[in-house]
């Protein structure tokens, strides 16, 4: 996708398969991806918000707690999937 980096690509893909993760049921990871790299085409502070989640996901992955102990992230990515509707769909 013209515009972001590979990093940022990557960002959006493990986020969109992390979603996916805890959803039970159909969920389309590649749609997911492709409007989180959409919106952040589009909106600077979402492309920051963006690599803040991923910079949290990543530190929860090496982190040696159990994930019981961590502060939740599911809010996060729920707030990411509605503020990148909204960016793409204003109306």
């Amino acid at each position: 996708m013209k515009g972001l980096k590979d990093t940022e690509l990557k960002m959006a893909a493990e986020i969109a398969t992390e979603i996916a993760k805890g959803r039970r049921g159909s969920f389309n990871v590649r749609a997911t991806a492709l409007m989180l790299c959409r919106a952040a085409l589009v909106d600077q502070a979402f492309r920051a918000r963006l690599a803040e989640v991923h910079r949290r996901l990543e530190i929860r992955r090496a982190s040696k707690e159990p994930p019981r102990l961590l502060a939740p992230i599911t809010p996060l990515f729920r707030d990411l999937e509605r503020d990148a509707a909204r960016i793409l769909d204003p109306h």
